[in-house]
């Protein structure tokens, strides 16, 4: 029964390897078994840990737009620098650096446009983003502790299933 799940309010369980366990343990209360499990984005993080620390669960991985490890922060600028000029760079610095309400924000309106080569995406990507849950305080809190020194490369040699990549 899914509401037996604890609420998971506590930023102590905001973290890869928990959301990985809940991975888990959502496809034993639900009778899944061998799940292709599919992360885009940071699910990617999650879904590798998941498939890293769980080998013989999934019977599937398909990862798109995702990566072992984040780049370090002047990788990020200098990207954002390339495909956005210098102000972007900055409100990408700003939100890397000293994360709050505001430099989401302002990234979401300088640095997040610049995600889509197309002016307008694609009728199918708005209604996705339209339909995401924000979380914020999550987001702040990975990104100011885990994310800073994430790399799940060396556990990735512990994945058995088939996985495919997709980066584009």
């Amino acid at each position: 029964d899914l509401h037996s799940f604890p609420t998971r309010r506590s930023s102590d369980l905001w973290n890869l390897a928990r959301w990985a366990a809940d991975v888990r343990d959502l496809c034993e209360v639900t009778g899944v078994q061998a799940p292709v499990v599919l992360g885009r984005s940071f699910g990617g993080f999650v879904a590798q840990q998941y498939a890293a620390a769980y080998p013989q669960h999934p019977s599937g991985l398909i990862l798109m737009a995702a990566s072992p490890r984040f780049p370090d922060t002047e990788q990020i600028v200098a990207r954002f620098r390339e495909i956005g000029g210098d102000h972007a760079a900055e409100v990408m610095r700003r939100d890397l650096e000293t994360p709050s309400d505001q430099t989401a924000a302002e990234w979401a309106r300088v640095c997040g446009p610049l995600l889509s080569r197309p002016a307008s995406p694609d009728r199918a990507w708005a209604r996705e983003q339209a339909a995401r849950i924000q979380s914020p305080e999550v987001n702040q809190h990975f990104n100011n502790g885990e994310a800073r020194t994430l790399d799940l490369r060396p556990a990735l040699r512990n994945v058995r299933s088939s996985t495919l990549v997709i980066i584009g």
